[in-house]
C-alpha cells in the first residue's frame, strides 16, 4: 500500500492535465519523462537546489553550461545535464515532434514530480512504510535506523522518503529541509549510540 503523499502526487500529476492547453501533450510527457526517470534514476534533483541547474539545462544552446566533474555526485550530473537530459529533449523534438519552448514549466514539474513518485515507489518497494498512525518521531527514527542500512540511512532518496511520510503524518512541518531532517536523524543516532555503551 503506497503512502498517502504518493497518492496526492500522482493525482497532482493527473490534474495537471486538466489545467493544460493541450491535454495530449500532458499525456505524452508522463509516459515519456516516466520512462526517462526509470532509466537515468536522478535521485539528485530531490534536491530543491537543483530546480536552477534544472532549468538553465533547459535554455538554448548558447546559454547552457556544461558541467565540470570534481566528484562522484558532480560526474553523475554532468553525465546527466550534459549527456541524458539533453539527448532525451533532443530526441523528444526530432522523433516525437515535441517542442520545449513554451513546455519549460510543464516539463520540469513533471520530470521533479515523477522524480518523487519512482523514489517514493522504490524506498517502499525497499523498506515498506517507515511511519504508521500514532508514531513518535522516537519510534520513527527507531525503525528508521534499524531497517534502512547503514550506508543508505543518511542518502538523499531514502531521507526525503522518510521526510515526506513524517510531513503526511504531520510529525514535522511541511517547510523541513531533507537537510535539517538528516541532522536531526544523526544526532539522535549518535545519542542513541552513546546510551548503549554508558555504564549502567
Amino acid at each position: 500500500m503506497l503512502t498517502n503523499f504518493t497518492q496526492r502526487q500522482r493525482d497532482k500529476r493527473r490534474q495537471l492535465t486538466y489545467h493544460s492547453d493541450n491535454n495530449d501533450v500532458v499525456e505524452f510527457l508522463e509516459q515519456k519523462v516516466d520512462e526517462f526517470v526509470k532509466k537515468t534514476k536522478p535521485v539528485f534533483l530531490l534536491n530543491e537546489s537543483e530546480l536552477q541547474s534544472l532549468n538553465r539545462s533547459l535554455q538554448s544552446p548558447e546559454k547552457q553550461r556544461s558541467w565540470r566533474v570534481r566528484s562522484k555526485t558532480t560526474r553523475q550530473k554532468a553525465l546527466f545535464y550534459n549527456k541524458d537530459l539533453r539527448k532525451f529533449v533532443q530526441d523528444l523534438e526530432r522523433e516525437d515532434d515535441f517542442q520545449l519552448k513554451g513546455n519549460e514549466a510543464l516539463f520540469v514539474q513533471l520530470l521533479i514530480t515523477t522524480v518523487q513518485l519512482w523514489n517514493m515507489s522504490e524506498t517502499y518497494r525497499k523498506y515498506g512504510n517507515f511511519v504508521t498512525n500514532g508514531d513518535t518521531i522516537a519510534t520513527v527514527f527507531n525503525r528508521y535506523i534499524e531497517v534502512v542500512e547503514g550506508d543508505e540511512q543518511f542518502s538523499p532518496s531514502t531521507i526525503e522518503s522518510l521526510r515526506k511520510q513524517m510531513i503526511c503524518h504531520k510529525l514535522v512541518s511541511v517547510t523541513i529541509k531533507s537537510a535539517k531532517l538528516k541532522h536531526q536523524l544523526m544526532l539522535y543516532k549518535k545519542r542513541q549510540q552513546m546510551i548503549s555503551v554508558s555504564p549502567v
